[in-house]
C-alpha cells in the first residue's frame, strides 16, 4: 500500500478560481484507476480538512475512488519548523502507518523541508493537475 497525501487548492484546481473547483480532479481520478495505482490510499492533507468532515470530503470524489479516502492529517498544536504540511504527515504516518510509503502532491513546496522534497510532486497553483505533472506523479508512485 502506498499513501498520496493530497492538497486540493493549486492541484485539483487552480487556486482562487471559485468557479473551476475539482477541475482536474477528473485526471487524478484517471491516474488512480490505473492498475499500478490501484494500491493508494488517500490522506487529504489540504486545508478543506478543517471546513469539512472526512465524509463530506469524500463527497467530492467519483464513488470508486472515495472508499479509497483514509483519512486526514491534522494541524499540530506545535510545529518544530516552518515545514508545517510536511511535520502535519510525518506525524499522521507516526499515528497510522509508520512504514507505508508515501508521496504528496501539492503546490507549495516551502511546507516540506529539503529531506521530504524528494517524494512530493509541486505543481503550478494556477494551474494544477497536468498532463505532464500526472506523467511525473507515475514515476513517483511507481
Amino acid at each position: 500500500m502506498k499513501i498520496l497525501f493530497l492538497d486540493f487548492d493549486g492541484v485539483l484546481h487552480p487556486t482562487g478560481s471559485a468557479s473551476v473547483k475539482f477541475s482536474q480532479l477528473p485526471m487524478l481520478e484517471a491516474f488512480l484507476r490505473e492498475p499500478p495505482a490501484q494500491n493508494i490510499r488517500i490522506v487529504v492533507s489540504s486545508t478543506w480538512r478543517d471546513a469539512y468532515s472526512l465524509n463530506a470530503l469524500r463527497r467530492f470524489f467519483s464513488a470508486d475512488i472515495a472508499p479509497r479516502i483514509v483519512g486526514c492529517t491534522t494541524t499540530l498544536e506545535e510545529y518544530d519548523s516552518d515545514y508545517e504540511r510536511g511535520e502535519e504527515i510525518e506525524a499522521w504516518l507516526a499515528e497510522h502507518a509508520s512504514s507505508a510509503e508515501w508521496i504528496a502532491l501539492d503546490d507549495h513546496s516551502q511546507g516540506f523541508s529539503p529531506r521530504l522534497r524528494s517524494r512530493v510532486l509541486i505543481t503550478e497553483s494556477s494551474t494544477g493537475l497536468t498532463d505532464e505533472s500526472i506523467v511525473r506523479l507515475r514515476e513517483l508512485a511507481s
